[in-house]
């Protein structure tokens, strides 16, 4: 079975979770993901954040 990254960051949406989907490539389409990082260099800024984002955020 192949992993698919996008299913993991929907359904964990669905259940209320902020997701984070790491985009290396910059060609993922992950509508629910809370945010999106080009790599792992911009975890720390949202790690500590208190509240759910309501909208998408792409972080450089």
């Amino acid at each position: 079975m192949r992993y698919d990254p996008v299913t993991d960051v929907e359904a964990a949406s669905e259940a209320g979770i902020d997701t984070v989907l790491v985009d290396r490539r910059d060609i993922a389409e992950a509508p629910a993901a809370t945010y999106v990082l080009p790599d792992l260099d911009g975890l720390p800024r949202i790690a500590h954040r208190p509240t759910r984002a309501k909208e998408q955020s792409r972080l450089p």
